[in-house]
């Protein structure tokens, strides 16, 4: 597999008119044990899926805000799925969150140097609420069995890297 570069116009991104149903991941949680507060690992995950189900097509959506879903006010971000095998999509999501596919050692290293406690550990909830796709992001697209995201306007990549399951020793 190499890198590749589309104009957005042929790739199949999926939409709704509907409320979109959601994982959360709560931000707050990742700054806690020393990540960036990003969620921008979720393309390893999500890369390693498509790979293996190259039917899947799909559009995942954000959508950043507040929320008290876990017990206590965070900083959240809401991904919608649209497209076919949503329910797996969402799960190949979750698992990237909580199972920080795609996270780098030096972050690995903290956490368990840390010894987190169950109220600090990363949060994710699936399903979790709806998103209305009017006021969320098209993130990432799978297509032709490559997860993408966009590159610059009208132009979406893919890396092969995404692709591939990162070492944990």
């Amino acid at each position: 597999m190499k890198d590749e570069i589309r104009e957005l116009a042929s790739l199949r991104l999926k939409t709704s008119t509907d409320p979109v149903e959601t994982v959360e991941l709560d931000l707050d949680s990742l700054e806690i044990i020393g990540y960036d507060g990003s969620f921008g690992f979720i393309k390893y995950a999500l890369g390693s899926y498509a790979k293996d189900h190259p039917e899947t097509t799909a559009t995942i959506y954000s959508y950043e805000g507040m929320s008290a879903n876990s017990g206590q006010p965070h900083w959240s971000v809401f991904l919608g799925v649209v497209g076919n095998h949503k329910k797996e999509v969402r799960a190949a999501i979750q698992f990237g969150f909580t199972g920080f596919v795609g996270v780098s050692k030096s972050v690995m290293a903290i956490y368990r140097e840390k010894e987190i406690h169950d109220k600090t550990k990363p949060w994710a909830r699936n399903p979790s609420d709806y998103i209305n796709l009017e006021v969320a992001e098209p993130l990432y697209h799978i297509e032709d069995g490559r997860v993408w995201m966009e590159y610059e306007p009208f132009s979406w990549h893919s890396l092969a890297e995404w692709a591939e399951v990162a070492d944990e020793d």
